[in-house]
Order: C-alpha cells, then sequence, then structure tokens
C-alpha cells in the first residue's frame, strides 16, 4: 500500500500542478487579449479625434472667413488656401469614422462653403446659418469618440 501512496500522491501533485500552470496560462492570454483590444480601440479613438480636431482647427479658419464677408464684404486674400485646407480635412474624416459622422462633416463643410460662395438665405444671420450645421456634426462627433450618450458627458 505504501508503494502504491508513494507513486500515486507525486502523480497527483504534478496533476495539480499541471493543471494550475494552464490554467494561469488561460487566463494571462485572455488578460493579455483584452488589453490588446482595449489598446487598439483607444489607438481608434485617438485617430478619430485627431481627425475631428484638425478639421474643426480648418473649418475655423473658414468660418473666420466668411464671418468677415458677412461683416465687411470683403473676404480675407487666403481664404481660398482655407476652404482647400477644410475640404482635405474633409476627407481625412472619410477615412477613420463612421458613415454618421461623415455625413454631418460633409454637411457642415459644405454649409461653410456657401458662406463663403454664396448668398445667405433671407432673415439669417451668418452665425444662425453656420449653427445649423456646426451643431449636428459635433453632436455626432461627441457619440463617435464615445463621449456622449445621450446628452450627458460620461465621467
Amino acid at each position: 500500500m505504501s508503494a502504491i501512496t508513494s507513486v500515486v500522491i507525486p502523480l497527483v501533485g504534478v496533476a495539480v500542478g499541471a493543471a494550475g500552470v494552464l490554467a494561469a496560462q488561460y487566463l494571462s492570454t485572455r488578460v493579455t487579449k483584452q488589453q490588446a483590444e482595449a489598446a487598439r480601440q483607444a489607438a481608434i479613438r485617438a485617430e478619430r479625434k485627431s481627425a475631428i480636431l484638425t478639421f474643426l482647427e480648418a473649418t475655423q479658419r473658414v468660418e473666420r472667413a466668411a464671418e468677415e464677408r458677412y461683416m465687411t464684404g470683403k473676404l480675407p486674400d487666403d481664404f481660398p488656401a482655407h476652404v482647400h485646407d477644410m475640404w482635405f480635412q474633409n476627407k481625412c474624416i472619410k477615412l477613420v469614422n463612421k458613415p454618421e459622422l461623415i455625413e454631418k462633416c460633409h454637411d457642415y463643410a459644405w454649409c461653410l462653403y456657401k458662406a463663403i460662395y454664396r448668398e445667405l438665405p433671407e432673415g439669417i444671420d451668418i452665425w444662425q446659418f453656420i449653427e445649423q450645421h456646426f451643431d449636428p456634426f459635433i453632436a455626432a462627433a461627441r457619440v463617435e469618440l464615445g463621449v456622449d450618450r445621450g446628452g450627458a458627458l460620461d465621467e
């Protein structure tokens, strides 16, 4: 009996140890996969945020030119370069963002284009005209970045 016990107890120990090692490797692999997915999602969000912020910088310059046109009747000399940059940044949005934001981005850029090159609708000022397309763009951008889920900031 002691011969069986001296063989069985070490084998049970080896089996328990092997099971422990396999369980630890499984859990480690699972955590590593979750961390990699979280890092991938963070990188995608950062890329989208960068595209949105760069687009907003470009549109701010076009807005300023549109406001100048509205207030003085004249456009700054460098406005064509700003409009061109805005459309380029609009294309960059299309590379990394979802269709809902892409549509709102295009609408906002087109609104600014019209504010530069066309007459405003009767009875509306430049700020109201721009805001009609800016607000939906910002709302879509907030959803895209995950900072707005129904009107309140995530904390």
